[in-house]
C-alpha cells in the first residue's frame, strides 16, 4: 500500500509524543485528559459541559466523568448555567489554574524536545502537511453523525 510506511511514521511519532506527555504529566499529578480539560478552561473559563465536549472532541458523558474527578481534586467548580438552569458552567479554581500551569510547563519541555529535532524549514513543511491531512479527514467526522 503506497504511503503506509509514512503513515506508520506519523502514528509512531504521535504515540511516542502522547506517551512522553503522559509520563511527564504523571510526574506533576495529571493525566493527559485532565490537562486537556484544564487548558481548555484556562483558555476560556466558564464553558458548559457540552462546549467542553466539543472542544475536547469527546462525547458529553466522557466529559461528565472527567469533570467529577477533577472536581473532587478541587481543580474546578460547577455552577448553574444562567442561560439554561438545567446545565452547568465549569470554572477553574485557583488550584486548577496552578495545575494547568504545571501541565503547560511539561508540554513546553515535550514540544521543545520534539521540535528540536527539526529545522525551521522542516517544521513549516510538517505543519503545512498536517493541516492538509486534517482538512482531508474532517469530512469523515461528519459522516458518523
Amino acid at each position: 500500500m503506497p504511503g503506509l510506511s509514512e503513515w506508520l511514521a506519523v502514528v509512531r511519532a504521535y504515540q511516542t509524543c502522547h506517551l512522553a506527555m503522559s509520563r511527564k504529566l504523571a510526574e506533576v499529578g495529571l493525566t493527559v485528559s485532565q490537562y486537556d480539560l484544564l487548558m481548555s478552561l484556562l483558555k476560556r473559563d466558564g464553558q458548559t459541559q457540552q462546549e467542553l465536549a466539543n472542544r475536547l472532541l469527546v462525547v458529553k458523558s466522557n466529559v461528565s466523568s472527567l469533570l467529577s474527578r477533577v472536581e473532587r481534586d478541587g481543580w474546578i467548580e460547577r455552577t448553574t448555567d444562567p442561560d439554561d438552569g438545567r446545565g452547568k458552567v465549569v470554572k477553574l479554581t485557583r488550584s486548577g489554574r496552578r495545575m494547568a500551569r504545571k501541565g503547560w510547563q511539561v508540554q513546553q519541555v515535550v514540544v521543545s524536545s520534539m521540535l528540536g529535532a527539526l529545522t525551521q524549514r522542516e517544521m513549516r513543511q510538517v505543519a503545512r502537511a498536517m493541516d492538509r491531512v486534517r482538512e482531508a479527514l474532517l469530512p469523515l467526522l461528519d459522516q458518523g453523525r
